[in-house]
């Protein structure tokens, strides 16, 4: 029997503390083939929406009538326990991906407020694949319940639910690798997804640091360029070749905490005037002379090792890639002075 309306209000607590599940409005009978498996109704989808099973709310011939629905509603119910929430926000529709990654947030929401041996039993309940999902005689099997099962199959052998619970922890273990190799490969999917979605958007000209370039402007006496004050890339204006850019994420994260970046001038791109070995990672700053007034206009420190520029609120107004590539400003001597 499938009752298709599992909910904290049809769960009924007797005065010997017994749990009675009540509100048989909406029980359909199977027989034990679908039972087992599913099957289509074409009654539509009833019941709660805030617990009603996936498959149930897909629509037809998709919808499906089993047991395994029952077992996602108490799942939800389990998950509003631990929770102490007396509203339950729905899992909203989706692809398999996308719900069970809501249903692993919800999850990782009420890690130490219950014993792990609970949420693994909850994550079984509502695994979003009702193929995969645990079953109820699998869920036995679990530890939060398996000690009393074990009791309860000692006191009542007559329970047919009980009587294989060796074989359902097998199917069971069996069901664990299988969802947890499904959720491996979509994830995988959804980084190789945003792995090519960043690639065509560094194509297009996007910014490796995030978003469009913020470019600086150099015109010199060996040519003219841009470099990003984000990223640090350095371009010929005439080519829109890189002439240089940092080697790697963590090169660039080091740069802009504040590392020097001369030891990435001489080691990859030869920029600059130095020597070619490598360079302490820290700044030599000079200030400017009227940095102690306290940071009026004109104020500012320069790094004599690599040239890096910036004002008195540490933000970069000279890249020294710049300098190093296009040589000192060219002077337009009708502005010479000015």
């Amino acid at each position: 029997m499938a009752h298709r309306d599992v909910k904290p209000a049809n769960i009924l607590l007797t005065s010997a503390r017994d749990l009675k599940l009540a509100d048989l409005g909406l029980a359909r009978t199977l027989d034990m083939k679908s039972a087992a498996g599913t099957r289509s109704d074409g009654t539509g989808a009833v019941g709660t929406f805030a617990y009603i099973a996936p498959e149930v709310l897909a629509p037809p011939p998709m919808q499906t009538l089993s047991t395994s629905g029952d077992v996602w509603s108490a799942g939800m119910v389990a998950l509003q326990l631990a929770s102490m929430d007396a509203t339950l926000k729905p899992i909203a529709l989706g692809d398999l991906a996308a719900m069970q990654k809501q249903v692993e947030e919800r999850l990782a929401s009420v890690t130490g407020s219950v014993n792990q041996p609970y949420i693994e039993a909850v994550r079984c309940m509502l695994t979003v694949a009702h193929d995969q999902r645990a079953t109820a005689s699998e869920l036995l099997c679990e530890t939060a319940f398996y000690g009393a099962a074990t009791k309860l199959r000692d006191a009542r052998p007559d329970l047919a639910e009980l009587s294989s619970l060796e074989e359902d922890a097998e199917k069971l273990a069996a069901k664990k690798q299988a969802a947890a190799a499904k959720l491996k490969a979509a994830s995988a999917a959804e980084a190789l997804a945003a792995a090519e979605a960043e690639k065509a958007r560094l194509h297009a000209g996007g910014c490796p640091a995030g978003a469009e370039h913020e470019w600086q402007w150099h015109t010199g006496t060996h040519g003219t360029g841009r470099a990003c004050l984000k990223c640090l890339e350095v371009q010929d204006t005439a080519s829109s070749k890189t002439v240089w850019s940092c080697s790697s994420d963590d090169e660039r994260s080091r740069i802009l905490a504040g590392g020097c970046p001369s030891r990435s001038l001489h080691q990859y791109g030869g920029l600059g005037s130095g020597p070619a070995e490598l360079s302490p990672l820290e700044h030599a700053w000079t200030q400017g002379s009227d940095v102690a007034k306290g940071g009026q206009k004109g104020s500012g420190r320069m790094c004599t090792r690599c040239g890096l520029t910036e004002d008195s609120s540490g933000k970069v107004i000279l890249l020294p890639q710049l300098l190093g590539a296009f040589g000192p400003v060219k002077v337009n001597p009708r502005l010479a002075g000015r």
